[in-house]
């Protein structure tokens, strides 16, 4: 367009005179929105245990089907393995092993989002990822302590059954494959983490397989108050990471890094 086409069109168009509003129709809209205002909804702020339970209804429940299948078929298979002669032998590493998988079961659910690609869906949400980080970590610690609380009334039935052996052969290996699992999703993440994660957690479960029968029932004896020690330094070291995740969750919102 040439700037005298251009100065013609601004003078033509400015001529035309612009009709003043009328006082009606605004006083109109101002009245409708003023009562559309008024008939809103009251805002109620939220607390964070408020919106965590509001979150485990729609995240707890894959959690604990597969936690639930994992624990239902590891007490078939010791109750299968009951009616052998050895059982009280092999009871011990049967326990280690269902805990590991019980651990294990975090696996299928870290970084759901950002390997279906829903991180800026879950952005748009009420919830911020911190609090859907906290609602999953408390889904996944409810429900491994009813399946932990499950393989301990199994321990029970053992001879050598107690606390000790709950100690020894269910929280020490669920701990340290939990540490594991995290320490290397931490360190190495996306598609290789996860093969090298479940590698851990298979290599935990047949090394507690294929310990000498003698050591559960050692730990569970006189080495109890080892086996509570490392407890409590791995459960420490596991409390660390999840508040890492915490933290790295709520710093995600802020759009500095991705989980």
């Amino acid at each position: 367009m040439s700037r005298k086409l251009e100065r013609r069109l601004r003078a033509e168009l400015g001529s035309i005179p612009s009709p003043a509003p009328r006082a009606e129709p605004l006083a109109e809209t101002a009245a409708l929105s003023l009562a559309a205002w008024r008939s809103r909804r009251p805002l109620r702020r939220i607390g964070v245990p408020e919106r965590v339970v509001s979150q485990l209804r729609c995240i707890a429940a894959p959690i604990w089907a597969l936690q639930a299948v994992i624990v239902l078929c590891m007490c078939l298979l010791l109750h299968l393995a009951s009616a052998a002669e050895d059982f009280e032998a092999d009871g011990p590493a049967l326990l280690s092993m269902a805990s590991v998988f019980v651990a294990m079961s975090v696996l299928p659910f870290h970084g759901r989002s950002r390997r279906f690609n829903m991180r800026e869906t879950e952005g748009a949400t009420r919830a911020s990822h911190g609090k859907l980080m906290l609602a999953k970590l408390c889904a996944l610690a409810l429900g491994d302590a009813v399946c932990l609380a499950a393989l301990s009334r199994v321990s029970a039935g053992l001879s050598a059954g107690g606390a000790g052996l709950a100690l020894a052969c269910i929280v020490l290996p669920f701990l340290l494959c939990c540490t594991g699992v995290l320490l290397i999703l931490d360190r190495a993440g996306g598609e290789q983490g996860m093969l090298v994660a479940l590698g851990f957690g298979l290599a935990l479960a047949a090394g507690c397989r294929l310990l000498p029968e003698e050591l559960g029932a050692v730990l569970a004896g006189r080495g109890r108050g080892f086996a509570a020690a490392a407890c409590a330094l791995l459960a420490a070291v596991l409390a660390l990471e999840c508040r890492r995740l915490l933290r790295q969750a709520a710093r995600s919102d802020l759009g500095f890094q991705e989980v």
